[in-house]
């Protein structure tokens, strides 16, 4: 009897995890297993499976469209714009890494949605750093169309990040984008055209000196903020869309339905 066998993997580049699923993966295909591997996109891993003879597939992730969902934001008030940054506080997302960037910066306030373990301790930093007026720790929210069309630019200082929803999310919803160069968001994220990518702190020309830069830059540069944000929106609607995404899948489960159909029971 053939057996016909899906894997799947929405892994991050580099993990125990990730490499064993690889390992796996080949060692089944060099036993006869005959497999077809969905993954988020990353050409890497593709290219190691792709050599072991295991076949893969890109399928991406999708977000509401968040631009419909809101009436269009007010101007800012000139040198005063407002960032945003989404996720739970924890080391993984860089927020420490973002209220040090923000000391050096000006005409700009932040907005951060989310909670975590580290919650207490960032709101002491901002008081130690002299910015807590200038940050506002807003907890979850479950009104991300309305807090994002009240923002002027989105700030991912993720310092790992394996997809990059929040990156999708402000291309749908119209907003600029700066983000670390962490795994997902340096997936998506085309610097200077669809958004500004910082280098990691432990990469060279990384740190929150660098991220400040960045966000100067972006709020400094209003004709910058419109290009990039409507680059970032067309990215959306070419792929990130349900339709888009949904076709994707469509497609997808159809090849499995029609080489399953022509493999001997």
């Amino acid at each position: 009897m053939t057996r016909r066998l899906l894997q799947a993997i929405a892994g991050a580049r580099y993990g125990g995890a990730e490499t064993f699923f690889v390992r796996l993966a080949a060692a089944l295909q060099r036993a006869g297993e005959n497999q077809r591997v969905p993954i988020r996109r990353d050409p890497c891993r593709a290219r190691r499976l792709r050599e072991d003879g295991v076949a893969v597939d890109f399928l991406p992730n999708f977000v509401p469209d968040l631009r419909s969902a809101v009436t269009p934001r007010a101007a800012a008030p000139a040198g005063n714009l407002l960032a945003v940054a989404l996720g739970r506080l924890d080391g993984n997302k860089g927020f420490e890494l973002l209220l040090e960037a923000l000391t050096a910066t000006r005409r700009v306030e932040l907005w951060i949605a989310g909670d975590g373990p580290l919650r207490a301790r960032l709101e002491r930093m901002a008081l130690r750093l002299g910015i807590a007026r200038r940050v506002a720790f807003l907890g979850w929210r479950d009104d991300l169309p309305a807090l994002l069309a009240r923002a002027d630019l989105l700030i991912c200082p993720s310092l790992h990040e394996p997809l990059g929803n929040v990156v999708i999310e402000a291309w749908s919803a119209g907003l600029p984008v700066v983000a670390t160069a962490s795994d997902g968001p340096a997936a998506l994220i085309r610097d200077g055209e669809t958004g500004i990518l910082v280098p990691l702190p432990q990469q060279r020309g990384g740190g929150p000196a660098a991220l400040a830069l960045a966000i100067e830059r972006l709020c400094g540069d209003a004709a910058l903020r419109l290009r990039l944000a409507e680059a970032g929106r067309l990215a959306f609607e070419a792929e990130f869309t349900e339709n888009a995404v949904v076709a994707h899948y469509r497609r997808f489960f159809a090849r499995i339905a029609s080489r399953c159909a022509a493999l001997p029971v």
